[in-house]
């Protein structure tokens, strides 16, 4: 993937203020519709397994970071609590839910890699809540990782919606961008990364999905309870 620039707060602006695409966004969502519910085909390597639009899956399948071999369905659609939003996420007992929704921009590699990077937060939590062996870096991780994104992280950081969105935003940046040359500031949620952060949280994202394989190696009952044979119902 070519290394992206990083974008200026005036031109990407809030996530849920992007105008709506127009004639190309119609076309687009119509295509999404006539796509099967197709996983894919590697939940190995670091792999999610991807129940969506092909122009999703392929996204995925070019991101720097590792999503979590894990099943993640996304809806080509506007996000049922917010229309205007470009893209939102839903945690799920056996799997997260994404809407990237194209009439507002959402079909970007920026949106679809902040989305992901819920499903990645998400997925990392459940391995914690249920008690799997080894699972004792997910907290202490993401707090190192929180130690880059605020000035002052306190005690119930990791329970906010702040630190949500800032992850989000960094496993974006990292999914996309190789490198930084200067400091990112996308104007959500008051993210901003530098090029020290980046390269801090990057390898951070990287060591935490190793770990997380090693530790469902290990245990591999998470795994086992949610991967599907088949496409989900939409």
């Amino acid at each position: 993937m070519a290394q992206l620039r990083p974008v200026s707060a005036d031109l990407k602006g809030m996530r849920r203020s992007r105008f709506a695409r127009g004639f190309l966004a119609a076309l687009l969502m119509a295509a999404a519709t006539l796509v099967l519910l197709l996983p894919v085909a590697a939940q190995a390597e670091g792999h999610a397994q991807v129940f969506g639009a092909q122009v999703v899956r392929t996204t995925v399948e070019d991101f720097l970071v590792p999503s979590l071999p894990r099943p993640v369905r996304v809806h080509v659609l506007p996000c049922p609590g917010d229309p205007a939003a470009q893209g939102c996420h839903s945690s799920g007992r056996s799997m997260d839910t994404i809407w990237v929704n194209p009439e507002a921009g959402g079909l970007d590699s920026e949106t679809v890699a902040h989305e992901m990077g819920h499903v990645f937060e998400s997925y990392m939590w459940d391995l914690r809540w249920h008690h799997v062996a080894g699972s004792a870096f997910v907290p202490r991780t993401f707090r190192r990782i929180a130690a880059s994104l605020f000035d002052d992280p306190g005690q119930g950081i990791l329970l906010s919606s702040a630190w949500s969105e800032r992850f989000a935003e960094s496993y974006s940046a990292c999914a996309r961008i190789p490198a930084l040359t200067e400091t990112l500031r996308t104007g959500y949620w008051g993210f901003e990364m530098t090029p020290e952060d980046h390269a801090r949280i990057c390898p951070l994202i990287d060591q935490m999905a190793r770990h997380y394989e090693e530790a469902t190696a290990a245990d591999p009952s998470i795994l086992n309870s949610v991967v599907l044979s088949q496409a989900p119902s939409p």
